[in-house]
């Protein structure tokens, strides 16, 4: 019976219209879904035409069983007379032409977008995942803090300064890798051999030193490593006094990269150029002291550095690097302090300013206006100024990731993400560079690529990769973890841990989205409307864009990162984040700059995924 009917389907070429019809739906689908955005024509357009041939292709069918194509003409099929078999076959053979017509269009379209998404995945990995490799380097060689030797413990930010002023110059020498500041100090007072540091920070060559400070003199030890043989291939002693500090830092770097030279047998590298910052031995101390409580932070030391930095500055009023270290200071003391937004900025600016006008070459003071204009949404100043700073010190992670952020926040994921990796190279024992390469790949929907960088984060202690963190174990369906994680790190944030159950059960859904969002409001945040990603997460749009709102009104580039992650797609489709796009000066930026990852223009406004 079942072979009868299949025999009449094809005889009345039911089965061969039927082909023709799926092909032809779907090559037609594929010229709406590249020809109605053109037109800035709705999303819903394109909805409406696939339902429609859905709902046709059952009528095709009925009308191929009920009526045949002849060389009459089209006429019922109780109209045809079964003998008549010179009809059927001329509507078979049609059929058939068709069929294979539209076969070899669709093949060769099919083919054509293969080579195209390969060809835009392997052009995506490329920048995506662009970093140096080691063989783009003549050497490489890490300087760990050298030493404080002298019988004043106090003396501890003279003997670092040292180090890194060395590893400073260094930096600059063409053909050398030498890992950053925060990468090499971070192995300070461990009990961590030579070669273990050496693997961690991926270089062959470690300098380490000591510096013992009495009084006037000074007597500074160096001497450089080869990890790769475990052998000293130089050291030195200087005994000298203060006033050559400048001149023993650059004879210890030059000395370096001579011996570097030798060992390579390369000549690609060159000496390193001394840049005296002051004539004022006294207000160099006083910078090195002030650099050494800035980069410990806390709103104590950093009042006590912004001190120290005016008071270089009142011993030599063109110090320039002084003037770039005061307006850092800042520009970041407002997150530490009662101090508000607005003055802390206006102080980095002048500050910054005045650092530029002494020395246009520093990159700094680049960075700090780039900051600011991003906290105003001036988003083409803001990258002009760190495209200026990378230029300026293309080795400097802070700028490096300062850069991505603000790149993330606009929404060009692919280049920010390329930033966050350059960083990580150069200071690949970062928790916040491990935290923006995880959390990134964690918005861009790179599941793979989430743990590690995170896990290397949260290692170092760096409380903000506990979230993510959590949301990667919730995926898992390892609840527990997910909640000790998300518990410790809103902690650590400075926020109420008691928000942390009802946000991962509000995304496991395990309590509905308005229970979830009304616990979370209880609970303490350190900044209003930061907060609106735990809303995001459990579906409560309203309270979404209520902290949303607070957040872009205060100015925070941070927020702004996240509205970009994969899970807020349904937020991103919402009416009122078309006026936090246009709050935030986005859209302007847009139509000058070019379109972001998610979106692109529809009419007189735009359409984000």
């Amino acid at each position: 019976m079942w072979k009868d009917f299949y025999s009449e389907l094809k005889r009345r070429n039911v089965v061969r219209v039927s082909f023709v019809y799926i092909i032809t739906a779907w090559l037609l689908m594929q010229v709406v879904d590249v020809m109605f955005p053109a037109f800035h024509m709705p999303p819903w357009t394109v909805t409406f035409v696939a339902s429609i041939l859905i709902m046709g292709f059952p009528l095709a069918i009925i009308f191929a069983w009920a009526y045949e194509l002849t060389d009459e003409g089209i006429k019922r099929e109780s109209e045809v007379e079964r003998s008549d078999r010179r009809a059927i076959m001329t509507t078979g053979r049609k059929l058939d032409v068709a069929i294979i017509i539209l076969l070899v269009i669709g093949l060769t379209y099919t083919i054509n977008v293969i080579m195209d998404d390969t060809q835009t995945d392997v052009a995506t990995d490329e920048v995506a995942d662009i970093a140096p490799a080691e063989s783009d380097y003549a050497a490489t060689v890490a300087v760990l803090p050298f030493v404080n030797m002298s019988s004043d413990a106090e003396n501890e930010y003279f003997s670092d300064g040292i180090s890194e002023e060395i590893l400073n110059m260094l930096v600059k020498v063409d053909g050398l890798r030498v890992p950053s500041r925060t990468s090499s100090f971070a192995f300070k007072g461990q009990e961590i051999g030579i070669l273990d540091i050496a693997k961690q920070l991926k270089v062959e060559h470690i300098l380490e030193g000591s510096v013992r400070k009495s009084g006037a003199q000074v007597r500074v030890t160096a001497q450089l490593i080869d990890v790769t043989t475990d052998t000293h291939i130089w050291s030195e002693t200087y005994d000298r006094s203060l006033e050559d500090i400048f001149a023993i830092q650059e004879e210890i770097s030059n000395q370096i990269v001579g011996e570097l030279k030798v060992a390579l047998g390369t000549n690609g590298a060159a000496a390193a150029a001394l840049n005296r910052p002051t004539t004022s031995t006294e207000a160099y101390q006083d910078y090195l002291q002030a650099r050494f409580l800035f980069l410990t932070r806390g709103g104590d030391n950093l009042k006590k550095s912004i001190e120290l930095f005016e008071k270089a500055i009142g011993l030599d009023s063109r110090f320039a690097r002084a003037h770039a270290g005061l307006a850092k200071a800042w520009s970041v003391i407002w997150s530490y302090t009662d101090l508000s937004v607005e003055e802390s900025q206006a102080k980095a600016v002048a500050a910054a300013k005045q650092a530029l006008l002494i020395d246009p070459s520093l990159a700094g003071p680049y960075g700090v206006l780039a900051w600011e204009a991003g906290l105003r949404y001036r988003w083409a100043e803001s990258m002009v100024h760190y495209q200026r700073a990378t230029e300026l010190d293309p080795n400097d992670p802070t700028m490096r990731l300062w850069h991505g952020i603000a790149l993330s926040a606009v929404g060009y994921l692919r280049q920010s993400r390329q930033e966050f990796l350059r960083a990580l190279d150069l200071d690949p024992i970062s928790g916040i560079g491990n935290f923006w390469v995880g959390t990134t790949n964690q918005t861009m929907g790179r599941r793979d690529q989430v743990f590690e960088p995170l896990s290397l984060a949260w290692d170092m202690g760096f409380a903000y990769a506990g979230s993510p963190l959590a949301l990667y174990y919730l995926e898992l369906n390892e609840y527990d973890k997910a909640l000790q994680l998300a518990r410790d790190g809103i902690a650590g944030e400075g926020n109420d841990p008691a928000m942390a159950k009802p946000w991962l059960d509000g995304i496991a859904g395990t309590i509905s989205s308005d229970e979830a969002a009304a616990r979370i409001k209880k609970a303490k945040f350190l900044r209003p409307g930061n907060n609106w990603t735990n809303y995001a997460d459990v579906g409560a749009l309203d309270e979404t864009f209520e902290a949303l709102n607070i957040a872009v009104s205060m100015g925070s580039v941070n927020v702004l990162t996240t509205l970009w992650n994969h899970r807020y797609s349904d937020m991103r489709r919402d009416p009122r984040f078309e006026q936090i796009v246009i709050d935030t000066k986005m859209l302007a930026y847009w139509k000058e700059n070019g379109w972001p990852d998610l979106c692109r223009p529809a009419g007189d406004s735009f359409e984000c995924d």
